[in-house]
């Protein structure tokens, strides 16, 4: 069978199911259609960064655990009083999902202005 005889099939993600239900490209005709499927797109770009946000705030103390042991360590060798400090683990992957979410929503409402 020639790749050209073939159906290409999309198994979509959970957060393209909502997304594509609302931005449907089947009910557009023209120029339209393709804007139409770039909102689908980039909204459920954003609900998926939305639950993956959401993951990463709720399994926070996994997400920081190797700063917490980092910082275990350093106090084995060198105790100092715990109760001084404020301690911050970064996340860059969170920073990075909080970036792409603005950027997606930028995405989203510069096409809305297409519209």
């Amino acid at each position: 069978m020639n790749d050209e005889d073939r159906v290409p099939v999309v198994c979509v993600d959970r957060s393209a199911v909502a997304a594509f239900s609302l931005f449907n490209p089947n009910d557009w005709t023209g120029q339209s259609r393709g804007v139409v499927q770039s909102c689908a797109t980039e909204l459920s770009v954003l609900r998926y960064s939305v639950v993956r946000i959401d993951r990463l705030c709720a399994d926070a103390k996994d997400a920081c655990r190797h700063h917490f042991e980092t910082l275990n360590g350093q106090w084995q060798i060198s105790p100092w009083d715990l109760g001084r400090s404020i301690y911050f683990g970064q996340v860059p992957e969170l920073h990075v999902l909080i970036e792409s979410f603005f950027a997606g929503l930028k995405s989203l409402l510069d096409l809305d202005s297409r519209c």
